[in-house]
């Protein structure tokens, strides 16, 4: 393998890690704060669930942000937020995905402290704006009350809840992104070649530490109570120690990947070639 190949890889390696961290980091945070803003809708909670996807957004681009958009709803569609159903995955989606596509496509252009603050702006509008029509069709659907009644919510309630909740996730996005970002390029093998050992024990000392306390989780969460694993002795403190053990065993994989490429890297791609 080409030395270039295998620094990709690696490159690849640590993107894969921190995506993973960042979807179980927006399940934790839905399931640890949500709350309703306005005591008349409780059906629309506030939850800081966006800020690990806008970030993810900003460091790998748009449509990355969508791909972990769709794979975060999914999972918290089908665990902390499977009240919602299918019609809650659907609206995450939609209402984040719109926010992250028109993020990432701004920032990405030119990554500058003027564009980041733009694509913030912009991004929160256009949640904002696309969930006053989502909600105008699918909110009676979902609730199963009249359209007018809904419409009569647009204004008053909708538009300020969704302005709100966008407009504190991106200014938290905006303060928490810049030390993640130094934090990454400072991992990936990419921009740090030379510390790939660095890397590949971070990854492995992570991902061990992840497995022990989530293994410890699950025996006291459920053999110690004389459970087994089954859906219906799954609940909302059952996902903490599922994700640990998820992280866990994508951050050994890394690992494994990264040792795997370093290694023919250092042994095939940097030998100069025969005459």
């Amino acid at each position: 393998m080409p030395a270039k190949e295998g620094r990709n890889v690696l490159s690849a390696t640590t993107k894969l890690v921190f995506l993973a961290m960042f979807a179980a980091l927006s399940i934790v945070l839905v399931m640890l704060i949500h709350f309703p803003i306005f005591p008349s809708a409780a059906f629309l909670e506030y939850d800081p669930a966006d800020i690990p996807i806008l970030i993810g957004t900003f460091l790998f681009g748009p449509w990355t942000g969508l791909l972990l958009t769709v794979v975060t709803s999914i999972i918290q569609g089908v665990t902390v937020s499977a009240a919602s159903g299918p019609i809650g995955i659907i609206m995450h989606i939609f209402a984040t995905g719109i926010m992250v596509i028109v993020c990432g496509l701004i920032y990405s252009r030119k990554k500058t402290l003027k564009r980041a603050i733009l694509s913030l702006v912009c991004g929160a509008l256009a949640m904002t704006v696309a969930m006053l029509l989502w909600n105008y069709l699918i909110t009676p659907l979902y609730m199963g009350v009249p359209r007018e009644a809904v419409a009569g919510m647009l204004l008053p309630i909708i538009l300020p809840f969704n302005l709100i909740k966008a407009g504190v996730n991106c200014l938290i996005t905006f303060f928490v992104y810049k030390p993640v970002s130094k934090l990454y390029k400072f991992e990936s093998v990419h921009e740090r070649t030379e510390r790939p050992t660095r890397l590949i024990g971070g990854l492995v000392g992570i991902g061990a530490a992840c497995i022990i306390v989530g293994l410890v989780l699950c025996y006291f969460s459920l053999w110690s109570k004389g459970l087994g694993i089954s859906a219906a002795n799954f609940n909302d403190a059952s996902i903490i120690w599922v994700l640990l053990i998820f992280i866990g065993i994508a951050a050994l994989l890394g690992a494994v990947l990264a040792a795997l490429s370093f290694r023919r890297g250092r042994h095939g791609g940097d030998t100069p070639p025969k005459a």
